[in-house]
């Protein structure tokens, strides 16, 4: 819905006349009805029965253009205009007065971390649980060592998630398993997302509140990788795709050949003949420290890293089909982390 918003502002602004658009929330559960009260607060909606009239009376009249899904931000329209939803002074008291709670008081840094299971999507859509979320999944034992150097360098880390296999067993008094230690409410998912230093995930559906925030993220142990370096300003350290016969891990050209770069179910990468790794606990170290130094501005690019970055842009002019709109030619927005380039150095040849 924000971004419907910004894309209505930007219209509006360039043309003579006022975009006009309705949001319609139909009468079914909301992942999060603490944000859709809070976007209701500053958004027009037709809610309830008489929405989903209103939407199926719309959809018969010629010449209605009609958005249902996720609406990715490809022009950038969140970095161009500064409009935020906004928390209430109650709600931000209530807010910082939780995180006094645990400890993090002042302007003492938090950080999130969103690690994806099967637990959410196993209980919102079973039908879905084994052909379309299973390779993207982490196992969050393998997260332990970088949330406690977190902990280590001052930061509360709170491990997000409305539901979760497992808990982050951890001993450090900075890591929070906030997603399974009975914390967890839908006021503070947003609160905190909007809030923290940085938030690390996986690739959830949460990780849209800090963008929508504006506070960096990044996304590790993902794929496909496509979305992520099309329209979001992110780090990005993916899943490792390899060759299931000759064991080697795919360049960024070889993804596209294969028509993975956004590919969201298991069994395409079955069909191109694709394993699919997970980030080892030190990768995930590695990047989760560079987070922390692209943040305070310590970390610099070398030269070597510009030069990716210019590797990077090249093959996006050159492979129409990594864009998300090939008819688009437009530069990735999305960063490579520069500890995945060390990594895997053939990775843009």
């Amino acid at each position: 819905v924000h971004i419907n918003r910004l894309q209505s502002l930007d219209w509006s602004m360039s043309h003579f006349r006022q975009d006009l658009v309705i949001y319609v929330v139909p009468d079914r559960n909301s992942a999060n009805n603490f944000l859709s009260q809070m976007l209701q607060r500053e958004t027009r909606f037709v809610t309830g029965n008489f929405g989903a009239s209103c939407y199926h009376a719309a959809s018969r009249i010629n010449g209605m253009t009609f958005i249902t899904e996720h609406v990715p931000d490809f022009d950038g329209l969140l970095l161009k205009h500064s409009i935020l939803p906004k928390f209430t002074s109650s709600e931000l008291n209530d807010g910082n007065h939780f995180l006094d709670s645990v400890g993090c008081v002042g302007d003492q840094k938090f950080a999130c971390l969103l690690v994806r299971d099967n637990a959410y999507i196993g209980k919102r859509f079973p039908s879905k649980l084994n052909s379309y979320t299973s390779y993207r999944n982490s196992d969050i034992s393998k997260y332990i060592e970088a949330a406690e150097a977190l902990g280590d360098l001052g930061f509360h880390v709170f491990r997000m998630g409305a539901n979760s296999e497992n808990a982050l067993k951890s001993s450090h008094p900075n890591v929070i398993d906030y997603a399974t230690n009975g914390m967890r409410s839908e006021f503070l998912d947003i609160f905190l997302s909007a809030h923290c230093s940085f938030f690390i995930s996986t690739g959830s559906g949460l990780d849209e509140i800090p963008k929508i925030f504006r506070r960096p993220l990044t996304y590790l142990n993902i794929q496909p990788i496509g979305p992520d370096l099309n329209y979001t300003d992110v780090l990005v350290y993916p899943k490792i795709l390899r060759d299931a016969t000759s064991n080697t891990p795919l360049t960024l050209r070889e993804i596209a050949e294969r028509n993975l770069q956004f590919a969201f179910d298991t069994n395409l990468y079955d069909l191109a003949n694709v394993l699919v790794d997970d980030m080892k606990a030190e990768e995930i170290l590695a990047v989760t420290l560079e987070t922390v130094n692209r943040v305070n501005g310590s970390w610099k690019p070398t030269p070597k890293y510009l030069k990716s970055e210019e590797s990077l842009r090249n093959i996006f002019n050159l492979i129409p089909e990594l864009r998300e709109r090939p008819e688009i030619n437009k530069a990735p927005t999305g960063k490579l982390a520069a500890c995945f380039l060390e990594q895997y150095p053939n990775f843009l040849d």
